[in-house]
């Protein structure tokens, strides 16, 4: 963070709350959330309903729709259209697994529908040379909730067109650790860490401890400097 002790607070760099868009969430992300290795059913099922939600809908609205559905063994009136979801014992054993995997959302406002005014622009911020951007996760006490972010923004980064980043990008991830022992995160960062010159993208870590770190995830870095600060 870019500031120092003797610095008047007063002058400490502007903290926005932001929330993500709940129509930006990829399949891949659905999937971490489900911490699943292979396809869920489950996470399938939830990111097909997603991308057929309105913009103004929120995840209660969607998970609403999903438990009436099932529970109530009748599709909602006036959602036939674009909304499915029949009642059988699979689809309730999927609607009890949703319903589980989506709990830590229900106390953060993290996912937001499309037209919130606090959704986070990547686009924009990847593409501002006036200011640096950190985001933090400091505020955030569930860790999935934690994991999410850090994955929606790699996931992100590996998606997003080489033709709408207008300048080149330099990510700084302060300590890899955390991201290290994270199998599912790890292996996103790899992802993008075997793509990113070809878009402009530039990564920088540290690591206190280097030994500690995942092989696989330390060799996908093009260059080391080891060093000692005292």
């Amino acid at each position: 963070f870019p500031s120092k002790k003797s610095q008047p607070y007063k002058k400490l760099p502007p903290i926005e709350f932001f929330t993500i868009p709940l129509k930006s969430l990829t399949r891949d992300c659905l999937h971490m959330i489900f911490s699943a290795k292979e396809r869920s059913v489950s996470a399938d099922i939830l990111f097909n309903v997603i991308s057929k939600c309105k913009p103004e809908e929120t995840i209660y609205d969607i998970l609403f729709k999903l438990f009436y559905s099932v529970r109530k063994k009748e599709i909602l009136e006036g959602v036939e259209d674009n909304f499915s979801f029949p009642s059988n014992a699979a689809n309730e054993q999927n609607l009890a697994i949703i319903l589980r995997q989506m709990s830590p959302f229900q106390d953060c406002p993290l996912l937001a529908p499309s037209k919130n005014k606090h959704n986070l622009d990547l686009d924009k911020v990847l593409n501002d040379k006036k200011n640096y951007h950190v985001i933090l996760r400091c505020f955030m006490k569930d860790e999935l909730v934690n994991d999410l972010v850090t994955y929606w923004f790699l996931d992100y980064l590996i998606n997003i067109p080489k033709a709408k980043l207008k300048h080149p990008v330099v990510l700084i991830i302060d300590e890899l650790l955390p991201i290290s022992d994270n199998p599912i995160l790890s292996s996103k960062l790899r992802q993008l860490l075997y793509i990113c010159r070809g878009k402009g993208i530039n990564i920088v870590s540290t690591a206190q401890s280097v030994a500690n770190l995942d092989l696989q995830l330390a060799r996908s870095f093009s260059d080391y400097v080891f060093g000692r600060i005292s």
